[in-house]
């Protein structure tokens, strides 16, 4: 009824003012002139004829209320004429009735939407709107029409105006509607819902037009009944999508201007005087219903907005960071229009962070803070149920509403804030109470956040580390990952913090990636509070994944490799530009830091110590049972760092004190892990081999008169490698004693100032006049030398074309270079220490302690050293040659047993350890070969001498001397025969020989055939093994018919002998023989 009473208002007045507070336009006088009838004036009967007419369409409708409460369509039944004709007659006749002609089109838009929804809700209701959207169209096409035509403002604005109650109206009484609350009553929803019916979309292509039109004349106006009209709430939000939508690049800046001119004003409303309640609620639905706009724009990831937010902020910061800031300055800021937007919508708050986070910086947030601390809170928080009323709580709960993305900006620009004091440096004007407010809200919200991942990390399954930024952060950044873990082993408040945040990064990464930040807690751990750290790490992790800790532990070393690689390569591409440096130096530190070795051991001392109910035991990092594994990869790193040392030495550098730490890590290490008794078959075989490298490394600095330590370190070392060979079977320590014996033949000439024997050397070195390599050389530098050894070809041209003979080599029965055999050799006191030093250390390594300290052997150990010593001096074959031959048959290989000869000769350490065998019967026999070539070599000097009625020379009974104290010792000889020697350096060169070869044959007897000699030695062993056994011997009756001879020849001077040998002659009654010739 209201339409008609404007009518009535018109008929009578003949004017009508536009409901909007603006004047009309001059260019409704035009409208007249569209008229039919353009040259009469309307007369009283036509417009009675046309209000009767609207009555018709109308009825009785009181208010908008009864269209929805009908259950019959009041209009949409109709014709489309019988709806129009009327509306334009009047429209045509009386251009001052356009308001009443709109609210007309309203309440047909009402009906029209009300049918549409019932049917979309029950497709059985048999109303036809076909008809009433057709009306509508045509309707709101002639208002468009009129517009363009006229482009009148005032038109325009009353459009503008009813549209806003309009589309108001339809949300009160629609969405509440089941089709809306199941399509969702957000702004989005409803307006996909609304724009969905044909009649409300003819009426927004309406008011597109009339906005377009104002935008384009006076926006501020606009954009002002606008803003008014978002008082309403969301029930106009919805419009206010598609508005901002249709016209993003003029409404988001006059909109956000407006905006922060109206919060401008709320806030000096609030300074002045007391507020009333309708104030506060009136500006709350403006700011709901514009920041329902820019949350929509924001989803839509809007450039303009966009574009409009980065200028806003870079002109605040601008004025912030200025030292001469002015207070007309501050209150233009639009900081706090931007804080309420944010306050009320999460969406704007990702917006911002991910758009304008290049912007903001950390000065920025605190002198922003400063700022807005000065505010009305009420202005800018809203008041949340059971959340603390405060900017460090609200910002704790609406980072809830925030993506990973968002989660890791806040993250990077809080974390300065919470613990960097020099951020504060230039706020010196702010007080210390306001600082320390700053830092814990930042410590706050941190916590909050690293909380959610946490809890993120737990609840879903599988969880990857792509999925969220804070995890990927550290997963795709070293730097990034390395920072962290220190943080986290800072202590205080920043542990607290960071070891949460680690133990998500490990859930989330799997046992390989945890595996890798446990090493480096174990690398960088600079004392044992921050290992502390790393034990709460993983008594978090343990309850998830019981074998961490033990994982771990298995994969340090090969993760430590890795690690110092990286670091390496990372520290070289930092030095590319420093030409003073190398990457070599800059990385040495971290190749020669023992830290790791220490922290190791701390760990395992705490897990030993610490008891059953203690938390540690329940970590288990079982590092005895992964000995194996630990010890090996150990003591590689010990070495190649001791022989990277090693070439620093000959450089002049001083060594020691770093040599010495690095020794008494991995010693104490290796000591307070403690072998098993059972090891995989792979590791007792390297630790072996490993341990007597380190050994014989450590000879080195033994006797040294400025090195005070090394004696100490190389005790040390057997010591460690003793207690290993203890824990293991037999076999371990025969390994072990001959790789020892190994190494030592290889470092010989360093050592002990003789000639080197490399195990694995050819019988070419001695083929070519007996020239052997020297292989005194540190197998550490082998790398370095390679270029210094001589090539095959070269020994190749040194081979002789025609086989040489023993008559080749004797020459005045002295075998060697020469004049320089002759030299006096000068020999060290550290040579000679470190050759007592190994002797003693041999010894030991192959006995055991009895119960009164004195030494026990172990006879297997020794059985081993014999034959092993024997196949590393002995070449061509002769190491398992047992039986001794025909001398006719010896003189034509002589050239080999010289060769033997020459070894033991120049390496005086075979005949120390072959002394040590003599004690240990029957292990001296397993030695036949050496012994067999030494006297071969003997017997061809005095076969060959050139003086055979001459005595031996000295050099000869000197050798002479050597074979037969071992063979007394070793119980070889009868002890008839041991006398031979007291006759034979009495006589001439011709009856040694003679008596020299009753030796042999002897010799030849015991061991007649190749498989019954070792099976007697190996018999009689074995029978030694359970008690002591008579000593191997043959009939030596047999052979000493030419001691009979030559003593009857020189009875005057050899007759005291003669009981000696013939003993058993004498207690028979024999008589002395008369001299013979011979």
């Amino acid at each position: 009824m209201y339409i008609l009473n404007d009518l009535r208002e018109t008929n009578w007045s003949m004017s009508i003012r536009p409901s909007s507070s603006h004047a009309a336009s001059a260019d409704d006088s035009m409208l007249i002139r569209l008229t039919e009838d353009s040259d009469e004036l309307p007369n009283t009967q036509m417009l009675q004829r046309y209000m009767v007419d609207i009555y018709a369409v109308i009825g009785a409708v009181d208010d908008i209320g009864m269209v929805y409460r009908n259950l019959r369509p009041i209009w949409a039944n109709n014709t489309v004429s019988y709806l129009v004709d009327p509306c334009l007659k009047i429209l045509s006749k009386i251009p001052s009735s356009k308001p009443a002609v709109l609210n007309y089109v309203g309440m047909l838009t009402h009906e029209a939407t009300h049918l549409h929804l019932s049917k979309q809700e029950n497709p059985h209701i048999a109303a036809d709107t076909a008809n009433i959207d057709r009306a509508i169209r045509k309707l709101t096409n002639e208002f468009r029409r009129l517009l363009i035509r006229t482009q009148s403002k005032g038109f325009a604005f009353d459009i503008l105006v009813w549209a806003c109650n309009l589309f108001v109206e339809i949300c009160k009484y629609n969405y509440e509607r089941p089709i809306a609350k199941n399509a969702g009553t957000t702004p989005p929803a409803l307006l996909a819902l609304f724009d969905s019916c044909p009649a409300v979309s003819s009426v927004i292509k309406l008011t597109d037009k009339a906005i377009a039109l104002l935008l384009n004349t006076t926006p501020d106006e606009c954009l002002s009944i606008l803003i008014d009209a978002s008082a309403h709430g969301f029930c106009f939000a919805w419009i206010w999508l598609h508005i901002v939508a249709s016209f993003p690049d003029t409404i988001v800046a006059h909109l956000l201007k407006i905006g922060i001119q109206d919060f401008k004003h709320y806030l000096n409303a609030v300074l002045t005087s007391q507020v009333p309640i309708e104030l506060h609620e009136n500006y709350k639905q403006k700011f709901l219903s514009v920041c329902d706009v820019f949350t929509f724009l924001a989803t839509q990831n809007n450039s303009e907005l966009r574009n409009a937010m980065r200028e806003m902020i870079s002109n605040d910061r601008d004025v912030l960071e200025n030292e001469t800031t002015t207070p007309e300055q501050l209150q233009n800021l639009s900081l706090p229009f931007l804080i309420k937007i944010v306050a009320n919508s999460p969406d704007i708050l990702r917006f911002l962070v991910h758009n304008v986070y290049d912007l903001v910086t950390t000065d920025f947030i605190i002198s922003g803070a400063k700022y807005v601390s000065q505010l009305n809170k009420q202005c800018l928080l809203p008041l949340l149920p059971n959340m603390e009323y405060t900017y460090t709580a609200f910002m704790r709960q609406i980072t809830f509403y925030l993506n990973s993305d968002a989660l890791a900006h806040i993250v990077e620009l809080m974390l300065p804030i919470a613990f960097d004091d020099n951020v504060f440096r230039k706020f010196d004007n702010y007080d210390q109470s306001f600082q320390t407010s700053m830092k814990d809200s930042a410590l706050q919200i941190l916590t909050e956040i690293i909380g959610m991942v946490v809890s993120l990390v737990h609840n879903q399954t599988m969880y990857n580390v792509d999925e969220n930024a804070l995890l990927k952060r550290c997963a795709t950044n070293f730097e990034i990952l390395e920072e962290t873990i220190q943080n986290s082993m800072a202590g205080g408040e920043r542990s607290k913090l960071f070891i949460p945040y680690v133990h998500a990064f490990c859930i989330a990464s799997g046992p390989v990636r945890t595996a890798e930040i446990i090493a480096r807690y174990i690398i960088e751990a600079k004392d044992e509070k921050q290992l502390i750290c790393l034990i709460s790490l993983l008594t978090s992790l343990i309850i998830f994944a019981p074998n961490t800790s033990e994982d771990a532990i298995t994969n340090f070393l090969a993760n430590r490799t890795i690690l110092m690689l990286d670091k390496e390569r990372k520290s070289s591409k930092k030095l590319t530009l420093s030409s003073s440096l190398s990457s070599t130096a800059f990385f040495e530190n971290d190749f020669y830091d023992v830290k790791w070795l220490h922290n190791l051991r701390t760990l395992n001392e705490w897990e030993k110590m610490s008891d059953d109910e203690h938390v540690i035991k329940y970590i288990r990092f079982e590092m005895s049972k992964h000995y194996g594994e630990l010890a090996t990869e150990v003591l590689r790193w010990a070495l190649d760092v001791l022989s990277s040392l090693k070439r620093k030495e000959k450089t002049n550098e001083s060594i020691s004190a770093m040599r010495d730490s690095v020794i008494e890590a991995v010693l104490s290490l290796c000591s307070s892990i403690g072998p098993p008794s059972v090891l995989e078959p792979k590791y007792p075989y390297k630790l072996s081999a490993q341990f007597a490298s380190l050994i014989v490394f450590l000879l080195d600095y033994v006797g040294r008169e400025d090195d005070p330590t090394g004696f100490a370190l190389f005790t040390n070392a057997c010591t460690c490698a003793n207690e290993f060979l203890t824990s293991q079977v037999g076999y371990v320590r025969e390994q072990f004693i001959i790789h020892l014996l190994d190494e030592a033949f290889a470092k010989a000439s360093h050592l002990f100032g003789c000639s080197s024997l490399n195990a694995w050397e050819t019988e070419l070195q001695f083929s070519g006049g007996f020239q052997q390599t020297n292989h005194s050389i540190d197998m550490s530098d082998a790398e370095e030398n390679d270029e210094l050894e001589e090539s095959l070809f070269d020994l190749a041209r040194k081979l002789p074309l025609y086989q040489q003979k023993p008559v080749h080599l004797a020459h005045s029965g002295i075998i060697g270079r020469g004049v320089k055999r002759l030299e006096i050799k000068n020999v060290k006191d550290g040579n000679t220490m470190r050759r007592l030093v190994f002797f003693e250390c041999l010894q030991r390594f192959c006995s055991t302690m009895g119960t009164d300290r004195n030494l026990i052997p172990y006879q297997q150990v020794y059985k081993q050293l014999a034959i092993k010593l024997t196949d590393r001096v002995c070449k061509d074959g002769l190491a398992a040659s047992f039986v001794w031959e025909e001398w006719e048959h010896a003189r034509e290989v002589i050239p080999r047993y010289i060769a033997v000869s020459k070894r033991l000769t120049e390496i005086p350490l075979i005949w120390d350890i072959m002394l040590a065998l003599t004690e240990v019967h029957p292990c001296l026999w397993y030695c036949c070969p050496l012994l067999k070539a030494y006297l071969a070599v003997i017997m061809i000097q005095f076969e060959n001498s050139s003086d055979q009625k001459s005595l031996p020379r000295k050099q000869l009974t000197s050798m002479l001397d050597k074979w037969f104290l071992l063979a007394r010792k070793g119980q070889m000889l009868p002890q008839q025969m041991v006398y031979y020697f007291d006759l034979i350096t009495r006589v001439s060169c011709r009856e040694g020989f003679v008596i020299l070869l009753d030796v042999w044959q002897y010799f030849q007897s015991v061991l007649d055939a190749e498989v019954s000699a070792a099976n007697m030695i190996n018999a009689a062993f074995d029978r030694s093994l359970n008690s002591s056994i008579d000593p191997i011997q043959g009939n030596p009756t047999k052979f000493r018919e030419s001691c009979r001879l030559v003593i009857q020849r020189n009875i005057a001077k050899l007759g005291f002998i003669f009981p000696l040998i013939f003993e058993d002659e004498l207690n028979s009654g024999s008589v002395i023989p008369t001299r013979m010739e011979i």
